[in-house]
């Protein structure tokens, strides 16, 4: 029974791991790249909005591939706060404060990501149209929904860069420390890129 449960929690967490690294692709292709095109203008956003949402099936695709991994990865990652992972770190004061900041920005993407598929996308589901610049920029008017997104695109930033080097470690890609500390390095980086990337779109519209 041991050996199972034991196989059991390895496996929710390799899956767990699996689909961070999907959800944080879908991310940036599915709502970095195509926000982007605010910078050209209403005509170039919805332009490029009504392309992706022309696209065959491409609505019926966002639940197995985007929102089922996002809803698994969101549940699993909640329910470890509750474990006794977080009073068993031994990796360092570093390694202590990288873990910690993952678990807070993963708290903070939780009501953010709610918050913007269900504006954004959830309310024009059954309307066969998108977001459209004009409604973004309406969503993105009053100050305390621009500063949830602008906490939002930051906390992801962190979130998918420290979340992918952890995830490289635990797949075993890097199999050493030299290796590990550089992609540390690497993931600051990748944050950095990420968080002003994400805070442009937001002030774009």
């Amino acid at each position: 029974m041991a050996g199972g449960a034991g196989t059991g929690y390895f496996l929710v967490r390799r899956l767990h791991t699996l689909s961070g690294l999907l959800v944080s692709l879908a991310y940036v292709f599915l709502f970095l790249m195509p926000m982007s095109a605010a910078a050209g203008g209403a005509a170039s956003f919805n332009g490029l909005a009504k392309s992706l949402n022309d696209l065959p099936f491409a609505g019926a695709a966002m639940l197995p591939f985007v929102l089922a991994p996002l809803a698994f990865h969101a549940a699993v990652g909640l329910s470890m706060l509750y474990g006794s992972e977080l009073s068993a770190i031994s990796y360092g004061f570093y390694r202590n404060w990288m873990y910690a900041l993952q678990r807070l920005t993963g708290v903070v993407l939780v009501p953010f990501v709610v918050f913007h598929v269900t504006k954004a996308h959830l309310a024009f589901a059954f309307t066969g149209r998108a977001a459209d610049y004009a409604f973004m920029q309406k969503l993105l008017a009053p100050g305390w929904v621009r500063a949830v997104y602008v906490a939002g695109v930051i906390s992801a930033a962190f979130h998918i860069g420290n979340g992918t080097a952890t995830a490289l470690a635990r797949l075993g890609i890097l199999g050493t420390r030299r290796a590990q500390d550089a992609a540390a390095m690497v993931m600051w980086v990748v944050t950095l890129v990420l968080a002003a990337w994400g805070v442009r779109v937001v002030y774009a519209f």
